[in-house]
């Protein structure tokens, strides 16, 4: 009993060391990272966290797809090191930071659009601005607004891009997820859907292909040039559309961990590619070399 007794003893603790080797250490590419973001950029950031998973067998990616302020809340009290945002700190996020000793870097990570989606059996297909403000205003009462959340960052950039305070927007409802934006949208002729062009920008995708088959997305009227314009990457490259807007990446980490580690890769030449593929404008355009030889021009 004894002998028996302690061979368990020892087994136990052989197992124990065991598991202390294998404890994966935290670097720019391996360890545990918790990120948040909208719902809103979901398909960018599950594309580029594939792929940083494929490539560093070592890190695993746990995040947290919610509303933009909750996003900022779970930053703030430590619950993430990382965030996508379509805004920065705000100052009295920076200053509260600053109070515990935190000094956290932000970065551009790339661009999307803001969607207006229709109802396909819509009339109307081009918006601008004035209409768009008359509509959220209340003035034109047969149309209403569906967001993601109501502290998302669709329904604040939408309030900004009109140059209006939140609690003058009318007619608004939640739908909590993308999915339930479309749904609404296609269920109600005169509903009008806020949603990011993350969702619709890929456009070999069958689900965007499924989406585009329900609603139909509007055009936004450019005054400067008199001419309308969807939120396409080309129309986003050249600012004629004018619900563009930033997609922010913010690490709390101060040391190279993996928060900072995977910013540095979504910054990139790989990560800065897969904004690029997925219809996005990445912050940084990715160079292309062309070989030219004498065969080729002659």
């Amino acid at each position: 009993m004894g002998k028996q007794f302690f061979f368990f003893i020892l087994l136990i603790t052989l197992l124990s060391c065991s598991k202390k080797e294998e404890a994966i250490p935290e670097t720019a590419t391996s360890g545990i990272l918790k990120l948040a973001f909208d719902e809103s950029f979901l398909p960018i950031v599950k594309q580029e966290k594939d792929i940083f998973q494929y490539l560093y067998k070592y890190a695993t990616l746990n995040d947290t797809s919610l509303s933009q302020e909750k996003a900022h809340e779970l930053f703030l009290k430590d619950s993430v090191k990382l965030i996508f945002s379509a805004r920065m700190l705000n100052d009295s996020e920076k200053k509260y930071l600053k109070s515990i000793k935190v000094f956290p870097k932000q970065y551009e990570f790339a661009e999307d659009g803001l969607v207006v989606i229709l109802n396909r059996s819509n009339a109307d297909s081009i918006f601008t601005l004035a209409q768009l403000k008359n509509i959220v205003i209340s003035q034109q009462k047969k149309y209403s607004i569906v967001v993601e959340s109501s502290s998302g960052a669709s329904i604040v950039s939408f309030v900004n891009f009109l140059s209006l305070q939140k609690d003058s927007i009318k007619q608004v409802f939640s739908a909590e997820t993308t999915k339930g934006i479309v749904d609404y949208v296609a269920q109600n002729e005169y509903a009008i859907g806020l949603m990011s062009s993350a969702w619709l920008s890929d456009m070999d995708s069958p689900k965007t292909k499924e989406m585009l088959a329900r609603i139909k997305i509007a055009r936004i009227y450019n005054s400067t040039t008199k001419a309308s314009y969807y939120p396409f990457q080309s129309e986003l490259a050249d600012s004629l559309y004018l619900f563009r807007r930033k997609i922010y990446v913010i690490s709390r980490e101060t040391k190279m961990g993996l928060a900072n580690g995977f910013a540095s890769f979504l910054l990139g030449e790989k990560g800065q590619r897969i904004v690029l593929k997925s219809g996005l404008l990445p912050a940084t355009i990715p160079k292309r070399e062309v070989v030219i030889s004498k065969k080729s021009v002659y």
